[in-house]
């Protein structure tokens, strides 16, 4: 568990880190770890609140943000290193991101090309539909 103790732990740099994105209406987030004997590890957390300016984007541009945050914000971990990325975003793929021209996704690409590996992941999500019953619905 994410929030279980230990809650963070040094890197092992002989693994894969893997980065977790999400982004809100008002905020975006990120968490990078590690899997240790196929248990998830937390080595940091990182948030921050969107400006005016960045509420007004796309879910779209919003979960790139949250992507583009991570890697700068989480960098010293990453440079050299084999990276995962989780999005619950399906619709978000990096090799189009350079067409999205409402955001400045230079540095997006400069961490790509220093990284050693990348790859990317969609989380399987659920939404909980509510009527009589409560159904789970994948997407």
């Amino acid at each position: 568990m994410l929030t279980s103790s230990p809650v963070m732990q040094p890197p092992d740099w002989s693994i894969p880190f893997e980065i977790m994105c999400d982004a809100s209406d008002g905020a975006i987030g990120a968490v990078i770890g590690q899997r240790k004997d196929k248990k998830p590890v937390v080595i940091s957390y990182a948030s921050r609140t969107l400006n005016s300016a960045q509420k007004n984007y796309t879910t779209t541009e919003k979960e790139l943000l949250a992507i583009v945050f991570a890697l700068e914000k989480f960098r010293s971990y990453i440079l050299g290193s084999q990276i995962v990325v989780f999005t619950d975003h399906s619709a978000l793929n990096l090799g189009d991101a350079g067409t999205l021209r409402k955001l400045q996704l230079n540095k997006l690409e400069e961490v790509r090309n220093d990284a050693y590996e990348n790859s990317r992941i969609y989380k399987e999500c659920t939404k909980v539909f509510h009527d009589k019953s409560i159904l789970r619905k994948f997407f």
